[in-house]
């Protein structure tokens, strides 16, 4: 579902996503299309969260709802468990800055640095990804601190991007099924409309395991469940307008079900 999950790793070609979507046979659904997402009309009330924590071996923890990732900053790649053949490795360039390259099969395929401000209550991540012709491009965000915490350590939650990447969600509705994509992560999936869980596809530097449920709810509204290892981890519900020029997608964590994320897509 469209929801922050934190840093951006990389980006799957984006023409790949849309010539699958094509091979679909076409239709005249007013879903039908490529939605671009309205910054200015979205509103999070349960924004994406995480935490770092001081491990009793001597390592951190980084953990949010979807999985957790263990390391230390020793400047060694430790194996990121949540992505096909991914490591990641930490540098403590000063007690207000971490320094993180990530690498795809032994390839730098990231790099960002964790910066403190001097209160110790924002922490600002800057990263650049490696795109496919060798260019870096720079992507940004902001997190404050929620709670007790010292330095890096505590929990985090998503503020504000300064400069956020273009999200565009595809979709393809034949008969029984939907495919929904997130053109930029490079993830899709071909669900059926009764609620059964379909995995998502997703390419090696993005995070595994996801499972898409979808129910058509009339005409105009579908509903739609997220999971991992058989745990539910977000409820949401895509809304087309009268007019099929906007779609509504509205998710929430299943234990805040009055704390909704409200994401606007515009038809392209």
């Amino acid at each position: 579902m469209a929801m922050n999950r934190g840093i951006v790793f990389s980006h799957a070609p984006l023409v790949a996503v849309l010539l699958a979507m094509s091979g679909c046979r076409s239709a005249t659904s007013p879903w039908n299309g490529i939605w671009k997402l309205n910054p200015a009309k979205t509103r999070l009330q349960h924004p994406y969260s995480f935490t770092i924590t001081a491990q009793s071996d001597g390592g951190i923890r980084r953990k949010d709802v979807l999985y957790t990732f263990d390391f230390r900053c020793d400047g060694k790649d430790y194996p990121d468990t949540a992505r096909v053949d991914v490591t990641a490795s930490c540098l403590q360039a000063s007690t207000t800055q971490w320094r993180f390259t990530y690498k795809g099969k032994g390839k730098t395929s990231s790099d960002s640095s964790w910066n403190l401000s001097p209160d110790g209550t924002t922490l600002t991540i800057h990263e650049n990804v490696i795109q496919r012709d060798g260019s870096a491009r720079p992507y940004g965000s902001v997190y404050h601190r929620t709670g007790q915490g010292k330095g890096f350590y505590g929990e985090w939650q998503f503020a504000d991007e300064p400069n956020p990447p273009t999200r565009t969600l595809g979709l393809w509705l034949r008969e029984d099924q939907l495919r929904l994509a997130y053109l930029e992560a490079g993830e899709y999936v071909d669900a059926p409309l009764d609620g059964v869980p379909t995995r998502m596809h997703a390419p090696p530097q993005a995070i595994q395991g996801i499972w898409i449920s979808i129910k058509q709810d009339g005409p105009r509204q579908m509903r739609i469940e997220e999971s991992i290892e058989g745990r539910v981890t977000a409820d949401g519900t895509l809304k087309l307008s009268e007019d099929g020029r906007t779609i509504v997608q509205e998710t929430w964590a299943p234990d805040k079900p009055n704390e909704i994320n409200t994401h606007v897509y515009e038809k392209q």
